[in-house]
């Protein structure tokens, strides 16, 4: 790590837990790629100068821009073709040996064929695996050239499920690329929906406490309603008495007036009834009102009829 340039306060980090996790910083052409949106799949070389095999895409979680890298060695990935090639070319190679000693004594039958198969090895050791040596014989150079066409094929059918395998891992960071969207529309949805409810309940709440102090001043309300009642019916029953006790004195001249009397005390007693009866404010005081005006009438002709009782008790 000291020789790729990590600072020793990292390297201290690394080795206190025991990981390079979150401590070392990569920076090569690769990252770079993934930072602008880009997808793809490099063979080239890591933080540690070895060569590895790199599948990279960008991601977005949450409003948060992330890039997700996954890497391999190179080695690691292409150790099997690698190893099965050497092994084969060092097959080749001591057949070659082999044929090139035999083909002292039988030059003339077999060179052509041996001649095939040293170029079909030269060119699978440069890494040509379409190569195939064309050798029709039925001896034993045949069957080296038909077990030598097998090989390449092999390697060229493993080269192709490792290239299938890439494909299939770039795929599969696509589709969590997408989710990851999906995911992130799916929250800010929510996010959304959370925002109108919150704002509903501040206005449920507000109408609640509207709703409170009009409760409040209508029971304020009825409570002097209720008292203006009271007063009503203690000057009704004053009133009344007054009357009551004038009427004693106006039985006889009451007879000759019970027409004039009996409407506006019949106006009192509907009055008050619907005083009783009525919670509408703007009723009673319209009844409180005209029971007044019909009071006066009422006291106006009770005044009369004192008058006339007075002038008829003069002498």
């Amino acid at each position: 790590m000291e020789k790729i340039g990590t600072d020793s306060t990292s390297l201290a980090l690394m080795k206190f837990h025991e990981t390079t996790i979150l401590f070392q910083t990569i920076d090569n052409e690769v990252i770079r790629k993934a930072l602008a949106n880009q997808t793809g799949v490099a063979l080239t070389k890591d933080y540690r100068a070895q060569e590895v095999l790199i599948s990279y895409s960008p991601l977005t979680v949450q409003d948060v821009e992330w890039i997700i890298v996954t890497e391999i060695d190179a080695k690691e990935a292409l150790k099997s073709v690698d190893e099965f090639a050497w092994r084969s070319v060092r097959i080749l190679g001591v057949v070659c040996l082999l044929i090139a000693i035999t083909s002292f004594f039988i030059a003339h039958r077999i060179s052509k064929p041996i001649l095939k198969l040293l170029i079909g090895t030269t060119q699978l050791s440069r890494g040509d695996l379409h190569v195939q040596v064309d050798v029709k014989s039925k001896d034993e150079i045949g069957i080296l050239a038909e077990s030598f066409n097998q090989t390449v094929i092999s390697l060229r059918e493993q080269r192709r499920e490792i290239l299938e395998k890439q494909e299939e891992i770039h795929r599969q960071m696509e589709e969590i690329s997408q989710q990851a969207q999906k995911l992130q529309e799916i929250n800010e949805e929510i996010s959304y929906k959370n925002e109108e409810i919150t704002k509903k309940n501040l206005i449920l709440e507000q109408q609640k406490e509207q709703i409170t102090v009009q409760a409040e001043n209508l029971r304020q309300l009825n409570e002097e309603i209720t008292q203006i009642n009271n007063f009503l019916e203690e000057k009704v029953k004053e009133h009344t008495a007054a009357l009551e006790a004038q009427n004693k004195k106006l039985l006889e001249y009451a007879f000759i007036n019970s027409h004039r009397l009996r409407a506006p005390v019949a106006t009192i007693l509907g009055l008050m009834n619907v005083i009783k009866v009525t919670s509408n404010a703007e009723e009673k005081q319209a009844c409180i009102d005209m029971l007044e005006k019909t009071t006066q009438k009422l006291d106006a002709i009770v005044h009369e009829i004192q008058d006339t009782i007075y002038q008829a008790e003069q002498p």
